[in-house]
């Protein structure tokens, strides 16, 4: 199930205490409304009664989604990341839903992620929806990365991630002169990286995004 706690957050505006919600784990699967509310960020929308002050809190929390076996943890700072890597490794006694422990769920064919900004959550969440392989995603982001910079010598964006939107993907560039464009991925394209580089994979990491996948790809070059 998912799980809140009711604090006291101070407006930055007119620094009147409001009580608020926030999340501890929003498990997708018995509760499904959260998943839209983690992708537009009305989850964690801080409204001030009194000044209407309007705001995102910024806050680690757990994404469990039952159905597709996955858990994604945001974390803000390091003591936080370090703490979830040792849930994750079984190193500390934490259980989830119905008490079973994170270990146990790895254990299952769960996939455990951690991941350190919205945007990351966003698109694991929408990898997962498409079916797809976070890795293989990683991967094909880089080579696509590389083919734009070859094809434009002035292409300059600083991120790229992966949406789904009415059973079509896309690639949103974010940072740089091109932010805000998108690039359509197909579920063609999407085969053509998996049957190159899915079978070779191993699970041997929580953290998956771009500096993971340039690691990976110089360490086949230089094999």
């Amino acid at each position: 199930m998912s799980s809140s706690s009711r604090i006291l957050i101070e407006c930055p505006k007119c620094k009147k205490e409001t009580e608020t919600r926030l999340w501890n784990i929003i498990n997708s699967t018995l509760n499904p409304e959260m998943k839209q509310k983690i992708l537009d960020g009305t989850a964690f929308r801080f409204i001030c009664p009194e000044c209407g002050y309007d705001t995102v809190l910024d806050y680690g929390f757990l994404y469990h989604d039952m159905k597709r076996k996955l858990m994604v943890y945001y974390v803000t700072d390091e003591k936080q990341f370090n703490s979830v890597l040792d849930m994750f490794c079984g190193k500390d006694s934490v259980s989830g839903d119905n008490g079973v422990g994170i270990p146990d769920i790895a254990k299952d064919g769960y996939t455990l992620r951690i991941v350190t900004s919205f945007n990351e959550m966003r698109e694991k969440i929408h990898i997962s929806d498409a079916g797809y392989d976070d890795r293989v995603m990683e991967l094909a982001k880089v080579f696509y990365y590389v083919q734009l910079t070859e094809q434009d010598p002035d292409f300059n964006s600083e991120l790229m991630f992966f949406r789904s939107e009415d059973g079509n993907g896309y690639l949103e560039l974010v940072g740089g002169k091109n932010a805000d464009n998108a690039i359509e991925f197909t579920e063609d394209t999407y085969k053509l990286f998996s049957d190159r580089f899915l079978a070779e994979l191993e699970e041997d990491c929580y953290i998956i995004d771009q500096n993971w996948a340039v690691d990976y790809i110089h360490g086949k070059t230089e094999e």
